[in-house]
C-alpha cells in the first residue's frame, strides 16, 4: 500500500518542475523553442537551447541533449567566446553517454572504479572518443583549462589509451596518480548481494556492534539507504551473503524526499531507532506558517521511527515534534490583515514560537516544553 502511495506521489511530482522528479521542463522549453522566430537574437536561442539540453541530460535523454548542443554550436559560429563553453558542455554530454552505456547499463565488479583496469575500460567507445576530441578542440583555445585537461586524461583512461594517447602538452604524469600506500583494489559486489539499486541516494547507514547493536540484534550488518527520488530501502542481512529489502513491511519507506539518515537509540531501550531527514527543493515558507498555525506540515517532513523489538518500526515523528518543516530565517516581515502596515523584526530566534502584536514593534518568545528522554 505504501509503495503504491509513493508511486502515485512520484507520478504527480513528475508532472511539475521539481528539480529531481519534474518532467515538465522539457516540453515547456520545447514550446519556447518553437515560438522563437527564425531571425531571433542568438542570445535568446542560446538561453532556451542550453537550458533544454541541461534538462534532457537530467532526464537521461543524452543523445537528444548532444544533438541540441551541437545545433547551438553550429548556429553561433564556433568562435572562442561562447563556443568554448559549448565545447566543454558537449564533451561532458558525451561523457554522460559513455557512462550511461558502459557504467550504468553494463555494471560489473570493476565498473567505474578508479584507476581504470582493463576490465573496467569502456567497450562502447563512441562517447569517450568524441568527448576526447571535443576537449582537445577546446584546449587549443584555452590550454590552461585544468578541468578540461583532467577530463581529457580520464577519457583516455576509460579508452585504455592512457598515458600514450593523451597529447604530451596535456598529459598527466602517471606517477602523480600513484598512491604512497598500496591498499589493494576494491571490487563492486553489490549486484551479487542484491544491493544494486538505481536512485538518487540521500544517505546510507550500516551498523555492526557485534550482535548487540544492529536493528534486530542478530549480529549481522544491516543497511538502510535513504533516497531522494524513490522509496527508501532497509536491506536486511540474511546471513548467507544476501540482503532482502524489508523497508515496506517494517514501515520505513518514507519520507518521500529523503536525505541524511542515522541509526541511534532515541529512548535508550537497547534497540536502534531510525532518523531520516527530509529535503524539499522548494520554498517552504507556507509549510512553516501552517505548522505554527495548526500543527500540520503541508508537505512531507523528517521522520523518527522507533524500533519495536526488532520486529517493526513505529513512526513517532509527531510526538517528538520532528514532523515539521524547517526554514531558518534571520529576519521576519509581518504584513497585517488590512495590508496597511508592515513590520520588520531582526534577530528572530530559531525554533521558537513568537508572539507579535500589531504596532508594538517587538516580539515575545512563547515558552515551549522540550521533550527529554530519561
Amino acid at each position: 500500500m505504501k509503495q503504491n502511495q509513493l508511486a502515485a506521489i512520484e507520478a504527480q511530482l513528475s508532472k511539475g518542475f521539481d528539480a529531481f522528479y519534474g518532467k515538465a521542463w522539457v516540453p515547456r522549453l520545447r514550446e519556447e523553442q518553437s515560438k522563437l522566430a527564425p531571425n531571433a537574437p542568438l542570445d535568446a536561442r542560446w538561453d532556451v537551447d542550453v537550458k533544454l539540453a541541461s534538462w534532457l541530460l537530467r532526464e537521461g535523454k543524452v543523445t537528444e541533449a548532444i544533438e541540441v548542443l551541437a545545433s547551438v554550436y553550429r548556429a553561433q559560429g564556433g568562435g572562442p567566446d561562447r563556443g568554448l563553453d559549448l565545447i566543454k558542455q558537449r564533451a561532458i554530454a558525451n561523457l554522460r553517454l559513455a557512462e550511461q552505456e558502459n557504467c550504468v547499463c553494463e555494471q560489473g565488479g570493476e565498473t567505474c572504479i578508479f584507476p581504470f583496469e582493463p576490465n573496467s575500460q569502456h567497450t562502447k567507445r563512441d562517447g569517450a572518443t568524441r568527448a576526447a576530441q571535443l576537449l582537445v578542440q577546446g584546449l587549443e583555445w584555452n590550454p590552461r583549462d585544468l578541468h578540461s585537461i583532467w577530463l581529457l586524461n580520464l577519457c583516455h583512461m576509460a579508452l585504455g589509451r592512457f598515458p600514450e594517447g593523451v597529447p604530451v602538452l596535456f598529459r598527466i604524469d602517471p606517477r602523480r596518480l600513484e598512491s604512497e600506500f598500496d591498499i589493494g583494489r576494491l571490487e563492486n559486489i553489490a549486484p551479487s548481494l542484491g544491493l544494486q539499486r538505481r536512485a538518487c541516494a540521500g544517505g546510507a547507514i550500516v551498523d555492526d556492534f557485534d550482535g548487540d547493536g544492529d536493528f534486530d540484534a542478530d549480529g549481522l550488518i544491516d543497511l538502510y539507504v535513504s533516497n531522494y527520488s524513490g522509496a527508501n530501502r532497509l536491506h536486511h542481512n540474511q546471513g548467507n551473503g544476501k540482503f532482502v529489502d524489508r523497508a515496506a513491511d517494517l514501515g520505513v519507506l518514507e519520507p518521500i524526499e529523503s536525505f541524511a539518515t542515522w541509526w541511534f537509540d532515541v529512548n535508550n531501550d537497547g534497540w536502534l531507532d531510525l532518523f531520516v531527514d527530509n529535503h524539499a527543493d522548494r520554498d517552504r515558507t507556507g509549510d512553516v506558517a501552517a505548522y505554527y498555525k495548526n500543527g500540520t506540515t503541508g508537505s512531507d517532513s523528517a521522520r523518527v521511527s522507533m524500533n519495536i523489538g526488532g520486529a517493526r518500526f513505529a513512526d513517532e515523528s509527531q510526538q517528538l515534534r520532528i514532523a515539521r518543516p524547517y526554514f531558518p530565517m534571520r529576519s521576519l516581515a509581518v504584513t497585517w490583515p488590512l495590508g496597511k502596515s508592515v513590520e520588520h523584526f531582526d534577530n528572530v530566534p530559531l525554533d521558537q514560537v513568537v508572539s507579535i502584536t500589531e504596532g508594538n514593534g517587538t516580539f515575545q518568545v512563547v515558552p515551549t516544553t522540550p521533550i527529554v528522554f530519561k
